[in-house]
């Protein structure tokens, strides 16, 4: 797993997630727009609880680091751990939308529905496995920047 400037670990276990947000607040508070910040949560907490109920098969006490990166323009959070990696093509496409609106959560599958919110709150989803490694890159656009 790489390290980054800015991270945080957790453990597989559904009660670290409320360390995300906090977390989110204190190293992205000067860097982006409270909205933004909101959105990358949302994305974090959905891909950390996807990581330990798909990656790790419900498993307490495995590794997952989140690293923050910022640009002039937003921010990239890297999403990594060591567990199974995800079927092929998984993070390839969002959810589509009917042509007369916005995606239906409801009409999902629950499986399906973590990845329309993740692509729903970020402008760039990119999965890569590197070795053990599982790799997620949510990217966005603070609204503020040019």
């Amino acid at each position: 797993m790489t390290t980054y400037p800015r991270t945080i670990e957790l453990g597989s276990d559904y009660a670290q997630l409320r360390r995300i947000g906090p977390w989110l607040r204190k190293v992205a508070g000067q860097h982006l727009q409270a909205g933004v910040i909101e959105d990358l949560e949302l994305a974090a907490t959905e891909a950390v609880a996807n990581i330990i109920r798909h990656a790790y098969g419900g498993l307490p006490g495995r590794r997952i680091v989140i690293g923050i990166s910022f640009h002039p323009t937003g921010a990239e959070l890297v999403v990594e751990d060591e567990g199974s990696p995800p079927p092929s093509g998984l993070f390839d496409h969002p959810p589509t939308a009917p042509a007369d609106g916005p995606i239906d959560i409801g009409s999902l599958s629950e499986s399906g529905r973590g990845l329309a919110i993740i692509h729903g709150c970020v402008d760039e989803v990119r999965y890569a496995r590197h070795g053990a490694t599982n790799e997620l890159r949510l990217a966005v656009r603070d609204r503020a920047a040019p």
